[in-house]
């Protein structure tokens, strides 16, 4: 958020951001001995000098309203009001149209642990669709009377950056990026990967390969119309995990990538064409999600592949068992149930607290299922 100063206010701009300080502590109904942003970070908010926020900081110590610990920073010392910010209006933001959202096997589980723990703290829940609505400001929700939001699988770094300088409560969930100071709930990618890996492993398995997705941005795609192909954290994730297990299990001579798999049926072809050309063929492909690794297996089946005979896959996210005819995929489980419900009680803290000044993200580990599509290696 943009604060704009008057420059023509009789107030010394030091005391014009004094009050802003505590417009925020107001907002967000912090407490005495909640920690304050550092001076760098408030300086970057206001858009204003490191003196200035020097200047309005020891103006409200000389108030007793705030106090420094030495080496630790600045705390609230007396709150400009003694109740918490309520969390009664919960606003979802959701990237795609309401018919695709509640047609997505993952995004319903989210939705419905949301719903539960919105349900047992009596918050209602209210669902903004960017595909609908466009991106809707900060200030908007607020004037919405928005209490705190969720935003689900929104990626486009430029909108969440606009979040990240108000003092709206936010958690984005099944995203992160670690520059933009927001509460984020993901998938624990490096642990499904070394699952994958090690599993595979177990059935003597050495040559695997790794074939990656892509994703595109969720707000320029639903509002431009336009398919602008980003490397979000969880496919940065999930290579970079693959690649590292395979280190850890001693394999790093080994690691093989395939072509990410696009959004249409040639990357198929050139996934498979370079699979099957290649020197030491990979006796088994770890793919980024079960959707692609349903899609490889039926796209393997029309090239006469036999899974798992001729190839075992394996794929490192899911919400549920996933067919592809007589074929049931191995995978890791994600929780994203519990992950919805975490949204809502990370929302909670948040809105006891002051915005986090960088990027805090939580994970959460899934569990390997068994199906049929790995083969055991003698």
């Amino acid at each position: 958020m943009s604060y704009q100063f008057d420059l023509k206010d009789a107030r010394l701009l030091h005391l014009q951001v004094s009050d802003r300080i505590l417009e925020m502590i107001a907002s967000g109904g912090w407490r005495k001995g909640d920690q304050l942003p550092s001076y760098r970070d408030l300086s970057q908010r206001f858009e204003v000098s490191y003196v200035t926020i020097k200047k309005a900081m020891d103006h409200l110590l000389s108030r007793n309203l705030i106090t420094g610990l030495p080496g630790k920073g600045m705390f609230v010392h007396s709150p400009q009001r003694s109740k918490k910010r309520q969390l009664k209006q919960i606003g979802l933001v959701i990237y795609c149209s309401h018919q695709l959202f509640f047609q997505s096997d993952y995004l319903m589980q989210i939705f419905q642990g949301i719903m539960l723990e919105a349900d047992r703290i009596q918050s209602n829940v209210n669902i903004f669709s960017i595909k609908r609505e466009g991106p809707i400001s900060p200030d908007e929700f607020s004037s919405n009377h928005m209490d705190g939001i969720i935003m689900l699988s929104v990626n486009n770094e430029e909108y969440l950056s606009k979040f990240s300088m108000h003092e709206l409560p936010v958690v984005i969930t099944d995203f992160s990026h670690k520059k933009i100071a927001l509460d984020y709930l993901t998938c624990d990618n490096a642990n499904a990967a070394e699952i994958a890996v090690n599993e595979l492993v177990k059935h003597n398995h050495k040559n695997i390969a790794y074939c990656g997705g892509l994703t595109t941005d969720t707000v320029a795609d639903q509002v431009e119309g336009v398919d602008v192909c980003v490397e979000s954290s969880d496919i940065i994730e999930r290579r970079d995990g693959y690649i590292n297990a395979m280190t850890h299990a001693g394999l790093e001579n080994n690691i093989f990538l395939l072509p990410a798999l696009e959004f249409n049926e040639s990357s198929y072809s050139k996934v498979i064409e370079k699979w099957m050309n290649s020197q030491a063929r990979p006796t088994a492909i770890i793919t980024y999600d079960t959707n692609t690794a349903q899609l490889l297996i039926r796209a393997m089946k029309k090239a006469k592949i036999q899974v798992p005979v001729d190839v075992s896959i394996v794929a490192i996210a899911g919400a549920s068992n996933i067919r592809e005819d007589d074929i049931s995929i191995n995978y890791i489980q994600i929780p994203f149930v519990e992950m919805g419900k975490e949204s809502v009680r990370a929302l909670v803290q948040r809105c006891k607290k002051l915005r986090p000044s960088k990027a805090a993200i939580k994970r959460l580990p899934g569990k390997w299922i068994s199906g049929n599509s790995v083969k055991s290696l003698i």
